[in-house]
């Protein structure tokens, strides 16, 4: 999950620029990341990085 943490914390300037919902931002990046066949725990498990 450090990838998409930090994808989310280079991001986060962009992110906050358009309004993003950070939950949403992070299943995305989840399901390119890890794909369809991501865990469903992987969000919840992963360290919530505020943008």
């Amino acid at each position: 999950m450090s990838d998409v943490d930090t994808i989310i914390s280079d991001s986060a300037d962009l992110i906050a620029a358009y309004a993003l919902d950070l939950d949403e931002v992070r299943d995305a990046l989840v399901t390119a990341v890890f794909g369809a066949s991501a865990p469903a725990k992987a969000t919840e498990s992963a360290g919530r990085v505020e943008a």
